[in-house]
């Protein structure tokens, strides 16, 4: 082999081996990247530290604090065989179970507008009702609001969906959390349970929410403090109020990255999640009952009522940019625009 043939082999092996690397790296998101590009070379300009982006720290509660507690009756053996009369001794029967303790909320849900359909028929029909019945039924219809709460916005496939799940689909669920809040919007006494399971699993198959507000509190991270700077710094990248190089250089900067890239990025994350965010709000708003974790988390994530969450933060992100960048403008006696108007 001559020395020229074997330098073309050793190259065409260092491609191969550049090209496999390449494949094996985890694909780039491309929020990531703008917002990396565009903030490190503002950091640069400004000559400040590289800004720090953290980890997404919006963790729904655990389940014990997320759920609601739910009255637990006890009845005794005299009121027990009162109940037979009346066809619920097989209902409590079952409850006081040990299949029945391990029910899950929307099994109990289930079970409970059953006990209700069938205590109401006793009163109704059997003189001799157990006299403490109607405070037992009306002990349950309270308790259909708790259990619906737990059943839907604490289900293990809700709080799937609003976790760090990855990606499984491009499907978002709007048309399904609305669909949960036309239900829990009627009598509690007659939900269709079985079409409030097809629903919530049906969560499953779709785009999850967590990842999309993981997302927002990046894209905080960084246009904040990026805001924050620009408008800190203006007066000492142009002491005289004249454009220097270095605004001219952040104006080309706001051009290409901010403009360019930044800005088209973040009216897309609003436009894409609008849907799904304001049925989830009118979902939690149907909800009369709701735990105080659940709460808390809701207002800092996804909440149209509070300013602060990272919901109404990433749909305020654009306006506040903008009056950093026309302060700095302002500043330099600069025009943002490539060229100056005519």
């Amino acid at each position: 082999m001559t020395e020229r043939s074997s330098r073309c082999t050793q190259c065409l092996l260092l491609v191969l081996v550049v090209v496999l690397i390449g494949g094996c790296a985890p694909p780039v998101d491309p929020v990531e990247r703008a917002l990396d590009n565009y903030g490190t070379r503002i950091a640069r300009l400004l000559e400040v530290e590289p800004f720090a982006v953290g980890d997404p720290q919006l963790r729904l509660p655990r389940l014990r604090e997320l759920t609601l507690p739910i009255t637990q009756r006890r009845i005794n053996w005299v009121e027990f065989a009162e109940l037979h009369q009346c066809d619920l001794g097989d209902l409590a029967g079952y409850r006081n179970s040990g299949l029945g303790r391990m029910q899950t909320p929307i099994e109990r849900l289930r079970q409970d507008q059953a006990l209700l359909v069938a205590g109401r028929r006793c009163l109704q029909t059997i003189p001799s009702a157990p006299d403490w019945l109607p405070e037992l039924l009306e002990e349950k219809r309270r308790d259909l609001t708790r259990l619906s709460f737990n059943a839907v916005l604490a289900a293990e496939e809700m709080r799937d969906w609003l976790g760090p799940a990855p990606n499984r689909s491009t499907e978002t669920a709007e048309a399904t959390l609305n669909r949960l809040a036309d239900q829990l919007g009627q009598d509690l006494e007659t939900l269709d349970v079985a079409a409030l399971l097809d629903d919530l699993a049906l969560l499953r198959t779709q785009q999850p929410a967590g990842p999309a507000i993981g997302r927002w509190q990046t894209w905080a991270d960084w246009l904040v403090p990026v805001a924050a700077a620009l408008s800190s710094e203006a007066t000492r990248v142009c002491r005289t109020r004249a454009a220097t190089p270095r605004a001219k250089g952040l104006r080309n900067v706001f051009m290409k990255y901010y403009i360019g890239e930044v800005q088209p990025l973040l009216a897309e994350e609003v436009q894409v999640h609008r849907p799904w965010v304001e049925a989830l709000n009118r979902l939690v708003r149907v909800m009369p009952v709701r735990s105080r974790a659940f709460d808390s988390w809701f207002a800092e994530a996804v909440s149209e009522g509070h300013e602060t969450s990272a919901w109404m933060r990433l749909r305020s992100l654009g306006l506040d940019h903008a009056e950093a960048w026309l302060h700095l403008a302002d500043t330099c006696n600069l025009s943002l625009m490539a060229r100056p108007p005519r």
